[in-house]
């Protein structure tokens, strides 16, 4: 970039700055690019920039959704009569509800073990009786 166009591009900027005109700042960019013509249909253009600075995002029209379903498409997957599902109440987790209490096999100590361990226990065929770690550790 020769001297005389950096400085085309400084005062450019400023002013683009100064008086808040994106397509300034466009113009600028072709500068950079090396395109000497500028064409007219790819500048952004602000019809009223006071109008378009004053604009604030909380005070922009609302979307409203003015959609009308007349049920013409895909009409064998809607429910005719929809069925509303009560509410239903949860009780909170608690730890029972989280562990079991199992019996060892071989020493007959009671001890608690995750839940979810137990239920895959009684799911899997392969797996014999629940057996303590200090009962396996005397097997080895």
């Amino acid at each position: 970039m020769q001297g005389e166009e950096a400085m085309n591009l400084v005062n450019l900027l400023e002013k683009a700055i100064k008086e808040k005109d994106w397509s300034l700042v466009t113009k600028a960019l072709f500068l950079v690019n090396g395109e000497s013509q500028i064409s007219t249909e790819d500048i952004p253009v602000v019809v009223n920039k006071q109008i378009a600075n004053k604009i604030e995002p909380s005070k922009k029209n609302k979307f409203e959704n003015k959609f009308v379903d007349d049920l013409s498409l895909e009409t064998d997957l809607i429910e005719k009569n929809p069925k509303r599902r009560e509410k239903t109440y949860r009780k909170p987790f608690s730890e029972n509800d989280l562990y079991t209490h199992v019996k060892c096999s071989s020493c007959g100590l009671q001890l608690k073990i995750p839940a979810e361990e137990q239920r895959f226990r009684k799911m899997d065929s392969e797996s014999s009786d629940f057996t303590c770690i200090k009962c396996i550790r005397k097997i080895r």
